[in-house]
């Protein structure tokens, strides 16, 4: 009999860990909380016109080929407004040439499969997205959904069009001295594409900073 409860109570205790690893599990869901832009220290209410420079990695992990990937390197232009709402309208190269279709492509660097000869398209501009604030971790993140791009791997002649079909974590933006940085989010498949699946595309920040087109200083801040 004391065998018996012995084991029922080491039962028990198994269950009750169980219990408390799923509860763990639970209150560890990533939120996203409202954030907000501020421009010289005060929440920006109103179109504020704004830059990103820098590089993204498009992926697509699953065209007949494998995967294919390439680093592109350019300007988006755009706003920040009210309520940690932005987007951008347009796609420049760095020197500052628009980037539209038909036409030339932003010039990418091949990462696997593709080579130095591969160029991607903004489709279906303006892009909206959204700054939120994730927990747990405290990240600013800007959520994009419904971001249509083309990439062509240069090389292999593959063209790929994904749309980021959920909110999608790019990138994590911190506060620099002057302006709004962002480096790496999550390289999780997040965009549905035209030579892969439903969710094999990758759109991540590899790094940026935003700017303000103005005389003033830009960043991010809790509500």
């Amino acid at each position: 009999m004391i065998k018996r409860h012995h084991i029922l109570g080491l039962a028990l205790l198994a269950v009750f860990a169980f219990s408390a690893v799923i509860a763990n599990m639970a209150s560890a869901e990533t939120t996203f909380l409202l954030a907000e832009w501020l421009f010289k220290g005060a929440a920006v209410t109103s179109a504020l016109p704004v830059e990103t420079k820098g590089k993204l990695l498009l992926e697509d992990t699953e065209t007949l080929l494998g995967k294919a990937a390439v680093v592109c390197e350019g300007i988006l232009v755009g706003s920040v407004n009210a309520n940690g709402a932005d987007e951008v309208t347009k796609l420049l190269t760095t020197a500052g040439v628009e980037i539209a279709l038909p036409g030339v492509g932003l010039k990418c660097e091949g990462q696997t499969l593709c080579n130095g000869t591969s160029e991607a398209w903004a489709e279906k501009l303006p892009w909206k997205t959204t700054l939120e604030l994730e927990e747990p971790g405290g990240a600013f993140v800007d959520l994009v959904e419904g971001a249509v791009y083309t990439v062509l791997c240069g090389g292999v002649g593959v063209e790929d069009t994904c749309t980021a079909v959920n909110p999608t974590r790019t990138g994590a933006l911190t506060n620099g001295a002057e302006d709004v940085l962002l480096s790496a989010g999550l390289a999780s498949p997040n965009a549905s594409c035209s030579a892969g699946k439903a969710t094999s595309g990758v759109i991540q920040t590899i790094e940026g900073l935003t700017s303000d087109t103005e005389a003033g200083v830009l960043s991010v801040s809790s509500v």
